[in-house]
């Protein structure tokens, strides 16, 4: 063993000494995976045994040594994540859809979409409230929840007909400004929501339609009072003038 000792003391002496540095920098290299960063992304890197934070990084390549860091990187730009029946569930029997009652005791699909973003200036935040998951696991794992549930929770203060038809909007900013309430604190904004798709059973179908001719039938009445008024009032005028 000290034969050993000293033989490689001698090898490191002068040149030898330099050339086992340089070789060990690029066996170091070339066992550390440079990994990317996306264009429209920032990551994460941070300790593999400990999880502790190394920095935030920005698009490019960037060195990371295997076994004890690891990178994840969040979107920058806005997500849009859709809640819709798709056709590959609803074929196998599964309404993928948000399906919700309604004040009236209806019940109606929607397909709905949701745009958010990740605040830059808070990825650390993000990173240690979901325990470094991607993206992807943050909308099935908690965001598809808290969508679904401020839909449902708006939705039950309208009738299917409001929904459907004269008060989609005002819905709209009641689901938005629930979810800004709920997502204040997690470093996720919510951007806008847009209910693209309201389905009707055949039953609130048919109620919906009765409730729509009722109503223009009452503005048709309403109109045609209007214009009788309208004549009566021109005849007194007339009838004044001529008695006059």
């Amino acid at each position: 063993m000290k034969k050993f000792v000293g033989k490689m003391k001698e090898f490191l002496n002068g040149k030898n000494k330099l050339l086992f540095i340089v070789g060990a920098i690029v066996v170091l290299v070339l066992l550390a995976p440079f990994q990317k960063v996306e264009i429209g992304q920032k990551g994460i890197l941070y300790n593999s045994i400990n999880g502790k934070i190394s920095a935030d990084l920005l698009p490019g390549w960037h060195l990371v040594f295997p076994f004890f860091q690891k990178m994840i990187s969040y979107p920058t730009n806005e997500t849009v994540y859709k809640i819709y029946r798709d056709n590959k569930n609803w074929n196998n029997g599964i309404d993928a859809s948000i399906v919700t009652p309604t004040k009236d005791n209806q019940t109606i699909s929607l397909d709905v979409i949701f745009i958010f973003s990740l605040d830059i200036e808070r990825l650390v935040d993000v990173f240690d409230r979901f325990n470094g998951e991607q993206i992807e696991q943050i909308e099935s794992d908690y965001l598809d929840d808290i969508f679904r549930a401020a839909v449902i929770d708006s939705i039950t203060k309208y009738t299917a007909y409001d929904v459907y038809s004269t008060k989609r909007s005002e819905v709209q900013t009641i689901i938005f400004d629930t979810l800004a309430s709920k997502l204040f604190d997690t470093g996720i904004i919510i951007k806008d929501v847009y209910i693209d798709t309201v389905r009707l059973s055949t039953e609130t179908e048919a109620i919906i339609r009765a409730e729509s001719l009722a109503e223009a039938a009452r503005i048709e009445a309403q109109g045609q009072s209007d214009a009788n008024k309208l004549i009566s009032d021109s005849l007194s005028d007339k009838i004044m003038r001529y008695e006059a």
